[in-house]
């Protein structure tokens, strides 16, 4: 029996054409909360960008699932973080100089720019979002949870070879950085443990490559009509663009939700 839902948010809860999240989205969420349903988001995002976006709008969600699992909140309350390790942070920050990589440095509660390229500018302007003001990172580190990377895709893939870190894509020249250990999953799993749940009773939602571990983990996988090609071949289900109230559909199809004549136009 499902009894936890997981969603991405861009592309997935968000919709970039409009900068809205479709009206059939928010009621079906909100009929799963009626259904006693735990309803998430699982997000490669910090919660200081969604909060600046409002990309949430109106909804509330128990679980947060951010930074592609590396800080994770239980009702707005951090129960669990995992960062990146600190004797690495160096061999980054080198790698981004010497091939002219902008990073965004991602703390608890801060996000600064380290360098500008049209990468970084062209990714942050696709999700709607501000780039960072810029810092000069030097030892002692702060504690850092992701890095996101920006530029050509064949320097974005020199990270690959650096032992204890994951290189997820997330868009044309960017990718985030996390710790080899973490994603989405591993933060799903941590807030189900807290409530005595498992994996197989969680539906999830998703349209991109860092969404693959959370679908193929899940009982249920379903990737967004609009996702990416890999994505969806490794989904449960396939169901329609979320400008065609792909997520409502999904879940009615699931018998999750029932149709509403007032529901959906």
């Amino acid at each position: 029996m499902i009894k936890a839902c997981f969603f991405d948010i861009d592309g997935t809860l968000y919709d970039h054409a409009t900068q809205s999240i479709p009206d059939s989205t928010k009621k079906a969420i909100s009929q799963l909360e009626e259904n006693g349903i735990f309803c998430g988001i699982a997000t490669g995002r910090h919660l200081l960008e969604i909060q600046e976006g409002n990309l949430l709008e109106d909804l509330h969600f128990d679980w947060q699932v951010t930074l592609n699992g590396q800080l994770c909140y239980d009702q707005d309350h951090l129960v669990h973080a995992l960062p990146i390790a600190p004797e690495i942070i160096p061999t980054i920050l080198t790698i981004a100089k010497e091939e002219q990589i902008a990073l965004i440095m991602v703390e608890e509660d801060r996000m600064a720019s380290v360098g500008y390229n049209r990468w970084l500018e062209a990714a942050q302007a696709a999700v709607h979002t501000s780039i960072p003001p810029q810092a000069n990172y030097q030892l002692p580190y702060p504690t850092i949870y992701q890095i996101s990377a920006f530029g050509p895709e064949d320097k974005l893939a020199l990270f690959q070879s650096i032992e204890g870190l994951r290189v997820t894509h997330w868009h044309d020249g960017a990718v985030d950085l996390i710790p080899a250990n973490g994603n989405k999953t591993a933060g799903i799993r941590q807030l189900l443990a807290d409530h005595q749940l498992s994996m197989q009773e969680v539906i999830a939602f998703g349209d991109g490559a860092n969404d693959l571990d959370m679908l193929k983990a899940a009982a249920i996988g379903v990737a967004m009509g609009n996702g990416d090609k890999t994505l969806k071949q490794h989904a449960d289900y396939i169901t329609a663009p979320i400008g065609q109230d792909g997520i409502a559909k999904a879940l009615r199809h699931f018998t999750l939700i029932k149709e509403r004549k007032d529901a959906y136009v």
